[in-house]
């Protein structure tokens, strides 16, 4: 899966290029994403995956911890999944974050475990 990625950034990349565009023309931007985690004695010790625009796995997050990942800009939708069944996740999930070019974009997901 890891390598599909890879292929579509290159297609867009290309295509990017196609008109005489060079790699330093496309709109990136970092997204930062924080997972806040409290409870007392059921906390989910795997941790969790980040997953954006309904793909595969793209950034690993343990409890309390921040994760970053460069994307292309525009509207992503970010969801936090690999939740234990006996946690919630708010304020919403999955989350819309739109990313812009150069700009550090902050998203936070509040797990509460029992």
């Amino acid at each position: 899966m890891a390598r599909s990625i890879w292929l579509v950034a290159l297609a867009v990349a290309l295509v990017a290029c196609d008109d005489g565009g060079t790699l330093n023309d496309l709109q990136i931007g970092t997204l930062v994403v924080e997972v806040l985690t409290t409870g007392i004695d059921s906390l989910d010790t795997n941790g969790y995956a980040i997953d954006i625009d309904a793909g595969v796995n793209v950034v690993g997050s343990q409890i309390n911890d921040t994760s970053s990942v460069e994307l292309f800009a525009g509207s992503h939708i970010v969801l936090l999944s690999d939740v234990a069944a006996q946690c919630a996740v708010g304020p919403a999930n999955p989350q819309n974050v739109v990313i812009e070019n150069d700009v550090t974009s902050n998203l936070s997901f509040a797990v509460t475990c029992p």
